[in-house]
């Protein structure tokens, strides 16, 4: 699991070769397993692969063009719960960490809290998908096979100054 974890990398390149559906169900499959506050499961999951969407989506942050080049976008979609935010995120994790088990790439796009004078990410998100106005938008990830290298997190990188034992400022 380590492994996966320092592998994981933020992939804005990606290859023009589509995801066999096994690998995405399984990327899929680590995501719906991820744990749930108050076992509510309040997330859904939508996956896009439509060209056009993807190029409407890739607009509606600076930080998004390369979604039009993704073969999928996932979109994580919730209802307004407590913890909508936390459990959203950790089927992320999930997702993002089996795509690196999977050979494939990924970069997390946020979408709740983009806005422009005019609307919000999630909002124009709700609008190209079709998503009911009640449920809540958190991100999008970008998967597809890499068409970029970066080197796995090392060691070096893990500073045990930052982490504390049973007080603030007590070294671990």
């Amino acid at each position: 699991m380590l492994d996966a974890i320092k592998q994981r990398r933020s992939i804005r390149k990606f290859k023009e070769k589509d995801i066999e559906d096994q690998k995405l169900r399984e990327v899929i499959k680590a995501g719906c397993f991820a744990p749930s506050a108050k076992h509510k499961y309040p997330y859904k999951i939508l996956v896009v692969k439509d060209d056009a969407k993807k190029a409407k989506l890739s607009k509606i942050t600076p930080y998004a063009s390369f979604l039009a080049q993704a073969p999928v976008g996932l979109i994580l979609v919730s209802d307004d719960v407590d913890q909508w935010i936390e459990d959203c995120s950790v089927v992320a994790e999930n997702v993002q960490l089996e795509a690196t088990n999977q050979g494939l790439g990924s970069c997390w796009i946020q979408i709740k809290g983009h806005e422009t004078e005019e609307e919000t990410s999630e909002e124009v998100v709700k609008e190209v998908l079709s998503i009911p106005g009640e449920k809540r938008v958190l991100a999008i990830l970008a998967i597809g096979y890499p068409d970029e290298t970066k080197s796995p997190h090392g060691d070096g990188e893990f500073d045990e100054r930052e982490v504390y034992i049973g007080e603030y400022g007590r070294e671990f």
